[in-house]
């Protein structure tokens, strides 16, 4: 067996607009790296953290270290791990980060095994380490670890379907230099909407998985609405609410919160203007005094894999 794997896990957007938890989809170019390095002595140890943010070394702390005790312990393994991670992804930002760190971590402790976990186990080890730091949602960490555009009907595998993607979409994603916190995002949801307003996002979330179906890009745009939770986030995110109406006045409607912000997504075709798009939303930004960073992607890229080692 190998005793050193290294791995990587995809960046992911959340909700898709019209699938508050029920929605996900891979992002490639952005993520984060882990190596589990298999030791003799039992536990879970780490070894080192790339960050611009600083991150808890402990493994009782870090998603990382959580997700790899979840991982031995569902194997009963007779060895450790120590973990080394590289994180390409900021904190806060709406983009998957504690998703990509433990999908990352569980592939490659989960490729150190002699009889590694099923899809399902290890799935559940992501979650309790999604658990641990922001609650066990896995629109992030099923489409981190599978790859793909995700809806999610319950929280175990067979809940799962990775649906067809229309040809020709892709997604912007600009992100302001600021941090919003996950759970923060979700205190200022109501517990109960306007009937007319589930209305909508039900019938939104059923014509966006029949595009899909039909490979219609111009429909799937159409549904990839939210009319039920970014009007009580936007608050909370400075130029937020400019940015979403700029991109909508340019005819861009699949304009929407990625997870819970603050990175804005722009669904569009491929032949799309990017710059307009961009610009729109930077100078959004930059009027509440915010720098921002802009990325595009196809949807649905690949999940969690297995790197080189280096």
């Amino acid at each position: 067996m190998p005793e050193r794997i290294r791995a990587f896990a995809p960046a992911t957007v959340a909700n898709v607009g019209c699938g508050f938890d029920s929605l996900g989809f891979a992002v490639e170019g952005l993520g984060d790296e882990v190596t589990a390095v298999r030791r003799s002595q039992a536990g879970v140890s780490i070894g080192d953290i790339e960050s611009t943010v600083d991150l808890p070394m402990s493994s009782d702390s870090n998603i990382i270290g959580i997700v790899a005790k979840s991982v031995l312990k569902r194997a009963s393994a007779k060895f450790g791990v120590e973990l080394f991670l590289k994180k390409g992804l900021g904190v806060g930002t709406g983009l998957g980060s504690s998703a990509a760190s433990a999908a990352a971590a569980g592939y490659a402790v989960n490729e150190l095994l002699d009889t590694p976990l099923s899809q399902k186990e290890l799935l559940d080890a992501i979650l309790d380490g999604e658990e641990a730091v922001s609650g066990r949602h896995a629109d992030n960490a099923a489409p981190a670890l599978l790859g793909g555009l995700v809806l999610i009907t319950g929280q175990e595998l067979s809940g799962l379907r990775v649906l067809p993607v229309p040809d020709g979409l892709q997604v912007v994603l600009v992100s302001p230099d600021f941090r919003l916190d996950t759970r923060k995002a979700r205190s200022v949801l109501p517990s109960e909407v306007r009937l007319g307003e589930a209305l909508k996002q039900s019938r939104n979330l059923a014509a966006l998985v029949d595009a899909c179906h039909r490979n219609d890009a111009l429909d799937f745009l159409s549904a990839a609405r939210d009319e039920l939770i970014e009007a009580y986030r936007l608050p909370l995110i400075p130029g937020a609410l400019e940015a979403t109406q700029r991109c909508r006045e340019l005819g861009y409607v699949a304009t929407f919160l990625s997870g819970s912000g603050p990175t804005i997504a722009v669904l569009c075709l491929d032949s799309a203007n990017i710059d307009e798009i961009r610009l729109a939303i930077e100078g959004a930004f930059s009027g509440s005094g915010l720098t921002s960073f802009c990325h595009v992607s196809s949807v649905g890229a690949a999940g969690a894999r297995r790197l080189e080692p280096t």
